[in-house]
């Protein structure tokens, strides 16, 4: 639910999984459908050449939707339905622009294949079911038009509804008087209720009964018409009040965003009221973007004493969280003088991203007097970090302080206090624990490379001497890699040459690949390495890594690129293909090209396709969703973008290149971004945060994806790679627009204890914790065998008598679920 730019909060869909953009809607209200489908919400897929339907169910304050079969699907390239709409005969018509191409500028405006004379209009018709009968309703009198509004046909209702407008109060207002008095159905009273505010005229009396209702649905309704009146009813706020102790959780949304639109001293308090009572994520989302919009007059209440936080402390935690920051701090402190800080809840996190230096000094005060608990140690350690780090805020205590937490047995604390060393720096003789965790040999590598941060982040020279024999251990190659790349960071001309030695040391393409990023992260790294290169000799696995890396993100390092090539004896690569060559390409593919293999090349670690790109939903988010680009591009379009990714860059997949004022040079898609900092996804598929502060400069980019990924395969892997992608989203085996298969699943190897123990035990523990690794299914919902023994790292287990499988998915209601 999109609210407005750079919104800090979004509301998930109420369907479930992720869909491609659809077009047009409309809710079957139609006799001549059948009875089942009657609600149902109908909408076009017009990339994937299909109209789609959704089950509609009651879900806490608002909905939640089930995929249904496809309406109509077609094999037809030109069907792009756009628009859809149910007709006076109850049939329904689609709105079909008719086109092959719809990509923008990724395709030539003017390739031939464009059309821009055709359109169609198709009229979908249930067989053996009678048409509903066609009416002029400028004809009816008033009565007949009454009547019509409580026909099962939706067309009938709004039209009728129009028509009655249109005459106007002078030839409606009798005739609508006699009918409304004569309902007794909740939901035909509520028809006359929309015509009076057709008409513009008020009837208080038939909303009072309606606000009333024993129908949760027409008392939402009736609370959404209150809301259009309240300048024109006296105790609008009143009413609206009351609705937000509503039994049922709709009303209460309803009313919680009407009574919001003009604050005063009561809605204000009541609008907070909603929080007494469960909550939803709808809910939820409504309260929070409520208190954006009243936190002006809230805390001129709070500073005036005309709010207080007495038996609220629930609802001053909500609205402290919801505020924006700078607000927040004009009334914390008032609320935490002279209190001990809670554990529970967000207190410490509402300091970490509000509080003045007198709160961030009472925190400290706290975590260092050892009176919170483990959880609490690390909410208050990453508390204080994000206030210095984005903030620049910081209690006044050494960093010394917090060295003790370092060597905690809780992982977490750990993790937060190198983190928040590395923020505050001038660790004193406590730096010595920081190199000793990071050459440790038994350290935890998310322990090690939080420390090896750490020294980085404090710099100068005793972190150079502490990288350089860290950076030259071979027996520790993690160290080591970790070493190199934050050596790199602080002074690239030390560290090239450790680079050059450690990349020849590396036999694993992907491992040679993860340290070439993060040394061409580094500001002006390139002459650097190229100084470092051999003339001839350098390894040819992390030759072709390094060149790959290079190509992430469009870099312009061909100083470098000519030079690996050369030091590793590789032969040129690049393919240049003309048009004619790749039209004779997408006629291979058309002929020879295997989809399944395809498949399977797709899913190539090396390649990297799967975290960069999702099919239906699993996958990576850097890259364009692929789950219908098989029915929506041309295939010559699909060529031309995997052998040329900056040639055909799709609209808002341009990278972000940031330039930092510690030397980095970072590149990623922009996932968020906020008054204090950004956040990059890069090209492995990791979030990396960015204080504005540290920020010197923020380009454009080119595409993530690298120029030459596919130059390595052979010819037929490439033509079966192409047949994959241009099956995606058609009708057949390829088909992932499908909602109703298991895309991601977890595994977990099992053995001999575990049958000792039972299955309920495992069950039990769920399926988000170690030792359950993620594996994407096939795009038809398989796993094969070999996707289960990859899956599960079974190599590394002993007695190893089967796989666990666990998947999530989200029902309307509990209860027993049925899986096919």
């Amino acid at each position: 639910y999109f609210t407005y730019a750079r919104a800090p909060k979004l509301l998930d869909s109420v369907s479930p999984g992720r869909y491609p953009k659809f077009c047009g809607l409309e809710i079957v209200r139609s006799a001549h459908f059948p009875d089942d489908w009657q609600g149902d919400a109908i909408t076009c897929d017009f990339r994937a050449h299909r109209i789609v339907r959704f089950k509609i169910s009651d879900k806490d304050s608002s909905y939640v939707t089930q995929e249904m079969p496809d309406v109509l699907r077609s094999g037809s390239v030109d069907f792009r339905p756009i628009d859809i709409k149910f007709g006076p005969d109850g049939a329904l018509y689609i709105a079909d622009w008719s086109n092959p191409i719809i990509q923008h500028g990724e395709v030539d405006f003017r390739d031939e294949r464009r059309d821009h004379v055709h359109g169609r209009i198709w009229r979908v018709t249930v067989k053996e079911r009678p048409l509903v009968k066609k009416t002029d309703f400028t004809r009816l009198d008033n009565s007949a038009l009454l009547a019509m509004l409580t026909s099962p046909n939706g067309f009938d209702r709004e039209k009728a509804r129009r028509v009655l407008k249109e005459r106007g109060t002078g030839k409606v207002l009798s005739d609508l008087e006699k009918w409304a008095a004569a309902q007794t159905d909740e939901q035909a009273q509520l028809e006359a209720l929309w015509v009076y505010q057709g008409l513009n005229l008020v009837d208080d009396a038939l909303l009072d009964k309606l606000l009333a209702a024993k129908d949760a649905r027409v008392r939402t309704a009736a609370v959404q018409v209150l809301d259009e009146w309240a300048d024109r009813i006296a105790d609008a706020e009143s009413r609206l009040t009351k609705h937000i102790a509503d039994e049922h959780p709709r009303p209460r949304l309803a009313a919680l965003r009407a009574i919001t639109r003009k604050p005063t001293q009561k809605s204000v308090s009541a609008a907070l009221g909603v929080l007494d009572k469960p909550t939803d994520k709808h809910l939820d989302y409504a309260a929070w973007l409520s208190m954006r919009e009243i936190e002006e007059p809230w805390l001129a209440m709070v500073r005036d004493g005309l709010w207080k936080p007495d038996g609220r402390e629930h609802q001053l935690e909500f609205a402290l969280k919801s505020i924006a920051a700078d607000k927040a701090s004009e009334v914390l402190g008032v609320f935490l003088k002279g209190k001990t800080i809670p554990e529970d809840g967000s207190w410490i996190e509402i300091i970490g991203r509000a509080g003045t230096t007198a709160e961030l000094k009472q925190l400290h005060a706290q975590l260092i007097a050892d009176s919170l608990s483990a959880n609490g140690q690390a909410r208050a350690l990453n508390a204080l970090n994000h206030a210095s780090r984005l903030r620049n805020l910081r209690p006044g205590a050494s960093s010394e302080s917090i060295a003790n937490y370092f060597t905690s047995d809780d992982q977490a604390v750990q993790l937060a206090a190198l983190g928040l060393a590395g923020t505050w720096k001038r660790l004193g003789p406590k730096f010595a624990e920081l190199t000793r965790l990071a050459g440790g040999g038994k350290t935890a590598t998310p322990v090690r490379q939080a420390a090896v941060n750490a020294i980085r982040e404090i710099g100068g020279t005793g972190a150079v001497q502490a990288l350089k024999p860290l950076g030259q251990v071979k027996g520790n190659p993690e160290a080591r890699h970790m070493a190199v790349a934050a050596l790199g960071i602080l002074d690239i001309n030390q560290a090239a040459p450790m680079a050059v030695e450690a990349l020849e040391d590396i036999k694993n393409e992907q491992s040679s690949l993860e340290l070439w990023r993060a040394l061409l992260g580094v500001k002006n790294a390139e002459s650097a390495l190229v100084k470092a290169l051999p003339g001839k000799g350098f390894s040819k696995v992390a030759a072709k890594a390094g060149l790959r890396a290079i190509r992430e993100g469009g870099r312009n390092l061909q100083t470098l690129a000519l030079a690996l090539p050369r030091s590793a004896g590789l032969k040129d690569e690049d393919i240049t293909l003309s048009r004619s060559e790749i039209r004779a390409l997408t006629r291979s593919v058309e002929k020879t090209g295997d989809a399944v293999r395809g498949e399977l090349v797709y899913r190539k670690l090396e390649l990297g396709c799967v975290g960069c790109h999702a099919i239906g939903g699993a996958g990576g988010k850097v890259g364009p969703d692929l789950t219908s680009i098989g029915a929506s591009a041309p295939l010559d379009y699909l060529v031309e973008s995997l052998y040329y990714p900056n040639r055909k860059i799709k609209e808002g997949y341009h990278s972000l290149v940031v330039e930092t004022k510690d030397s980095q040079v970072l590149f990623g898609m922009l996932e968020r971004e906020d008054d204090t900092q950004l956040i990059l996804r890069n090209v492995a598929n990791q979030s990396t945060a960015v204080a504005k502060t540290n920020i010197r400069k923020r380009t454009q980019g080119n595409s993530l994806m690298p120029s030459g990924l596919i130059d390595r395969l052979d010819r037929q892997d490439q033509i079966d790679l192409f047949s994959f992608m241009s099956r995606l989203g058609k009708a057949g085996a390829f088909d992932a627009s499908k909602g109703n298969i298991a895309r991601v699943w977890r595994l977990r190897a099992a053995n001999h204890r575990d049958q000792q123990f039972g299955d309920d035990r495992i069950a039990d523990g769920g399926i988000n914790r170690k030792r359950w690794l993620a594996v994407n299914s096939l795009v038809d919902g398989r796993l094969t065998d070999d996707m289960l023994k990859k899956g599960t790292n079974a190599g590394q287990w002993v007695g190893v008598i089967g796989v666990y499988a666990g998947t999530e998915f989200e029902v309307a209601q509990a209860g027993e679920v049925k899986l096919q």
